[in-house]
């Protein structure tokens, strides 16, 4: 029966419906300090430690409890300060401390305090929650609207699920020091705002996975020092959106892999010193929009160098067609066993760092560290780096680390310089740099992009000779690529036509290096030129060469010039040296053999010793003379190969051959 003048509430919202055995003012001991201080808005202080079991000094009834936290009636009121209890035992008859739906009219405050069933607050309005230090078996607050924050931190213990999935809190979200022992889910956020950050730090620990799908954060999302030990997945933050930072660093744990893609974060991601071990894939970042850099480097600060540790991922890791607003940063990040790390198609403003990595092969022995061959065993500890389609301002990579792939995808991968490069490269260690490509970019399905971008770049930074190599080299990958792996054309002109492409892309190989170096072409012609040089100077010694003015061979048929000047015009008869330097006009080109030579072999050249002279193919009875004819075919190639290698050369410097 309601008091008098005490309006008609329902069953549960006065206290006269909460006596015990129905008898008026018959409360736990624990009920009666709680319904004193909840008046006058102090501390409920039942006692200082979290209580194991329930006693007829810490009790406190979820149904009392709910009373309060409500508002209580008009002769129990709640103070202002809202309710605040320490070290109470909530003994939930029917498992549940249920708020489902309900309007909490001040904070709801329990500390240290075991709560034996599930808390309900699912559709509630309430101000601030504190469960800190609390054990709970699980917690529904979905689609709980909060205008501050909520707490679980400093041993909070939940044997269950907690779940603020569709929640809209108008503070943060703070579990340092939680621990989350269920073995499925722990925590399930998904689809839930939050004005302030989300703190799962600081000891946190979570047996289950722990979900953030769709979440909004107003401010950081910061899990330094937490554990997340599930497998196969630790935590699940895909499509979330962080105003400030996200923190996965200094002690950070996860078991199972870590998924955040298609994520918004505002200040940057920092994985600095944390560890993740799942085996697959440890990482996932796809489709991410970072706006500040994506840090997996060593933890800093005020630690000492021994205290500094390394990100270390035993899986893979996938920023694939992310965008950073600034630095990806690769720096003394440790990889412990095979896998991936991929930034295809990923866009980074700033710098990618790829130095200093490290990591330990299976086979691996302790005698071999000890004999110092760390640098061969620890290589290829990832099995691709992936840069396919990505972009950045500039790459800052030491070789060692280039090294520890087993393969570094470099299809159109565009960047605008290198940082921090030894003074000691050269053009063999840019050619070592792209045979880190997967085999197949390299032959049967050759790719020329990634030789174009460092020859541009190599251009750019004043190494012109190195990245004239790199083009050469490229071509000539392209011409292997068209003479073993291109398809076989059906008809026989097709192979024909094939098979002469190939021939000429082989002359421009040998005599031109692919266009880029006409020079070669000269030195192969002044080689044309000495060797004929040396061919007409035998002839001569034989009596090949001879004068070609009609006028002299007529004044020697004659007779007006001796016989023996007609056998050798070059080398006369000593005894008839003296007439037949008469018979020849004074006016007459004497033959030289290395002159001769130019003039044949370089059309653009003439020094008229080839008017002059010529082979002698035919007797003086009129017989073909065979010695002459060989020095004349000599002759011919000599003047097509000379007018082949000139065009070569000409074409060559003129940009018809060379395209870059």
């Amino acid at each position: 029966m309601a008091q008098s003048g005490d309006q008609i509430l329902p069953h549960g919202r006065r206290l006269s419906d909460l006596w015990l055995d129905g008898k008026e003012g018959h409360l736990h001991p624990a009920e009666h300090r709680l319904l004193q201080c909840a008046r006058t808005g102090e501390w409920c202080r039942i006692s200082e430690s979290r209580p194991a079991q329930p006693s007829s000094d810490n009790l406190i009834r979820a149904e009392v409890l709910r009373f309060l936290a409500l508002g209580g009636d008009r002769f129990n009121p709640l103070h202002d300060r809202g309710l605040q209890i320490e070290g109470a035992f909530v003994e939930c008859a029917l498992g549940l401390l249920d708020f489902n739906g309900t309007s909490i009219v001040e904070n709801l405050v329990l500390m240290r305090c075991t709560i034996a069933g599930n808390i309900v607050l699912r559709d509630a309005l309430a101000e601030s929650v504190y469960l800190d230090g609390c054990q709970i078996e699980a917690m529904d607050a979905e689609r709980l609207e909060a205008t501050g924050s909520v707490f679980l931190r400093d041993d909070f213990i939940s044997t269950g699920l907690v779940r603020l999935a569709g929640a809209k809190i108008g503070g943060g979200f703070e579990c340092d020091g939680g621990a989350f022992v269920c073995a499925e889910d722990a925590l399930d956020f998904d689809g839930a705002t939050f004005a302030g950050s989300v703190l799962l730090s600081n000891g946190f620990k979570a047996r289950g996975s722990v979900k953030l799908h769709g979440v909004t954060i107003g401010g950081d999302l910061d899990c330094n020092n937490g554990q997340f030990l599930n497998a196969p997945t630790s935590l699940s933050a895909n499509r979330i959106g962080v105003a400030a930072g996200v923190f996965l660093s200094r002690g950070f744990l996860a078991e199972g892999k870590v998924s955040m893609e298609e994520c918004r974060i505002g200040a940057g991601l920092n994985c600095r010193g944390g560890s993740f071990n799942a085996a697959d894939q440890s990482l996932s970042l796809k489709f991410s929009a970072i706006n500040g850099n994506a840090d997996f480097g060593p933890s800093k600060g005020k630690e000492s160098d021994e205290q500094r540790s390394s990100c270390s991922f035993e899986g893979g890791v996938s920023l694939q067609s992310a965008k950073v607003e600034g630095d990806v940063i690769f720096t003394e990040t440790r990889f412990n066993a095979t896998g991936n790390v991929n930034l295809r198609n990923a866009r980074i403003e700033g710098q990618l760092y790829w130095r200093q990595i490290s990591g330990a092969r299976d086979d691996q022995t302790d005698q071999d560290v000890e004999d110092g061959n760390t640098a061969a065993e620890q290589s290829h500890t990832i099995s691709e780096l992936n840069l396919a389609g990505a972009s950045c301002l500039t790459l800052n990579m030491d070789w060692d680390s280039w090294q520890v792939p087993d393969r570094v995808r470099l299809d159109h991968f565009t960047y605008n310089g290198f940082s921090e490069l030894p003074s000691d490269w050269n053009a063999k260690r840019w050619k070592d740099w792209l045979e880190r490509q997967p085999d197949h970019h390299l032959t049967s399905r050759f790719r020329p992009h990634p030789y174009q971008q460092l020859a541009m770049v190599l251009d750019g930074s004043g190494y012109e000779e190195e990245a004239r190599v790199i083009r050469i080299e490229r071509r000539e990958k392209q011409r292997l690529f068209a003479r073993l792996h291109e398809p076989r054309p059906d008809g026989l002109w097709a192979r024909a036509m094939r098979s002469l492409a190939n021939f000429w892309r082989w002359i421009q190989k040998i005599f031109i290096g692919h266009g880029y170096r006409p020079g070669v072409a000269v030195i192969w012609l002044l080689g044309l030129v000495f060797v004929g040089g040396g061919v007409y100077q035998f002839a001569a010694r034989d009596g090949i060469m001879a004068p070609t003015h009609p006028l002299i061979f007529k004044e020697a048929k004659n007779g007006f010039i001796p016989q023996g000047c007609a056998e050798n015009w070059v080398y006369y008869p000593r005894e008839l040296r003296s007439q037949c330097v008469k018979a020849i006009p004074s006016e007459y080109s004497e033959f030289q053999a290395l002159v001769y030579s130019f003039d044949v072999a370089i059309p653009v050249v003439n020094f008229r010793m080839e008017d002059d002279w010529s082979p002698r193919v035919v007797t003086t009875s009129g017989d073909r003379y065979w010695p002459g004819w060989w020095v004349r075919s000599w002759e011919w190639f000599q003047i097509g190969a000379g007018w082949a290698l000139s065009l070569l050369f000409v074409s060559a410097i003129g940009g018809v051959i060379r395209r870059d």
